[in-house]
């Protein structure tokens, strides 16, 4: 009969092979969902910011009509004939988006048609944006009445 005074010490291969697999299963799955949290976060910031700056395009019209009705008599003076477009870039200074292109994020598209002359107009706001470089658009449609 042999006896063997040699132990075993360490690992075999396979050994460490299963363990290192385990590991990287281990923290890459947190690690992946982490990385896709930061991207869908950023988008739904976008997505937020756009129905903003769509409404704030609207807000614009409703102003106009109310002034015009005021001073100008004709409620849908100065509207945008069939449509006017805008490049928006975010200010630092005072926290605000404001026309120019100096990294422009967003596009404003603000067309205005008549329904019933001088009484109804149908108003179309379009932001577009870029996520990710696909192209991604908001879409907010509204008719605004003579007061």
């Amino acid at each position: 009969m042999i006896i063997s005074n040699h132990s075993k010490r360490g690992f075999t291969m396979i050994e460490m092979l299963v363990a290192v697999t385990i590991l990287l299963i281990g923290v890459l799955g947190p690690l992946n969902m982490a990385v896709r949290g930061i991207s869908d976060g950023l988008f739904v910031k976008n997505q937020i910011t756009a129905n903003y700056l769509a409404q704030e395009g609207l807000d614009e019209l409703i102003n106009l009509r109310d002034s015009n009705v005021a001073s100008v008599g004709s409620p849908f003076a100065g509207f945008p004939s069939p449509c006017e477009r805008e490049v928006l870039s975010y200010n630092t200074t005072n926290h605000a988006y404001e026309e120019g292109d100096s990294g422009a994020t967003f596009a404003r598209e603000i067309c205005s048609v008549s329904v019933e002359d001088g009484v109804q107009q149908k108003v179309d706001v379009t932001i577009s944006w870029k996520n990710k470089n696909l192209d991604k658009t908001l879409v907010l449609t509204s008719y605004l009445y003579a007061r």
